[in-house]
């Protein structure tokens, strides 16, 4: 009976085999490189440089259009939204007619990483020679400091395990059974947890990661942009409010491109683009991408023709 109900596990639902993760010397920690899951339905492919997108490789064809996104699970889509269904996967198949080329779209994310993380990343990869650069950040994000990993969050049965599980029964009754035992039904990436924010004190940091990646874009040649998504539940606190504030002055004296998906999120119910109060549905996603083609001239200079 426990041969059988392991196998129904790793056929059916793909329990046993999740996406895993590494310490990374610069960025803090990134998704193993080259790896395809498939779980609760959801298609997860990380590329050669751990990415959640299609493969590439490190220079773009002539002819080649690239678009190089960085974030944490908002980006990332989390493992409940296919790898289809992501805004930057969305963007990837429908920007060729804006931009008359053939187009790569790059989606460097993982779930908890702060500006600082994307800023490593950026940094120590480079932009692949991609044509724009988006940031994709969100309100907790202008509060948190470089993240890294504990030996406790990576374990088989933590939302980035460093390795797999001993078996897909084992997997449910540790991860998702034991929790809800416990009283608690969610576990959380190291970014999506609320606390009271001092903008004064912990703004000016993530701006100052947001400014280098923005100087480094542009002295690799690449167009910068950000994308900001709410986060639900404290959109309307006032340290968060204040800290947005500050975000978006320094954005306009900076002349910084930002798409912010606020209205649109925050003057509908929840449950519209939301699976909980920070990360997004698939219509969230949809959402997002219809967006950027629209502010597209914005982001790239790159007049749209023909959407």
């Amino acid at each position: 009976m426990v041969i059988v109900t392991e196998i129904m596990l790793r056929l059916t639902l793909g329990l046993g085999t999740p996406v895993l993760y590494q310490r990374d010397a610069d960025a803090g920690y990134i998704a193993v490189p080259s790896q395809d899951v498939r779980r609760f339905d959801v298609s997860i492919h990380i590329n050669a440089f751990g990415m959640r997108s299609d493969d590439i490789l490190p220079h773009k064809r002539e002819g080649t259009y690239r678009v190089f996104f960085l974030g944490d699970s908002v980006a990332y889509g989390t493992s409940r939204v296919d790898q289809s269904e992501i805004f930057p996967s969305i963007v990837q198949r429908r920007i060729p007619v804006v931009v008359h080329e053939k187009v790569e779209v790059l989606n460097a994310s993982a779930g908890g990483w702060a500006p600082s993380n994307e800023l490593a990343f950026l940094r120590s990869r480079g932009t692949f020679e991609s044509d724009v650069v988006v940031f994709v950040i969100n309100t907790l994000d202008l509060s948190q400091p470089f993240e890294t990993l504990s030996g406790d969050q990576m374990t088989p049965y933590s939302d980035m395990p460093a390795d797999r599980p001993v078996s897909a029964v084992a997997e449910v009754f540790i991860r998702y059974l034991l929790p809800r035992l416990k009283g608690s039904s969610e576990t959380h990436d190291p970014g999506s947890v609320e606390s009271p924010v001092d903008p004064a004190k912990e703004v000016p940091p993530i701006l100052d990661s947001l400014r280098r990646a923005k100087e480094f874009a542009q002295a690799s040649g690449a167009r910068f942009a950000i994308l900001f998504t709410p986060q639900y539940s404290i959109a309307g606190r006032a340290d968060w409010t204040l800290a947005k504030q500050m975000f978006l002055d320094w954005a306009r004296a900076g002349n910084v491109t930002v798409i912010d998906m606020s209205q649109d999120f925050l003057s509908v119910p929840v449950a519209r683009y939301y699976i909980e109060n920070i990360h997004l549905n698939s219509a969230g996603h949809a959402l997002i991408a219809q967006r950027l083609l629209e502010n597209w001239r914005l982001i790239s200079g790159v007049a749209i023709t023909g959407q």
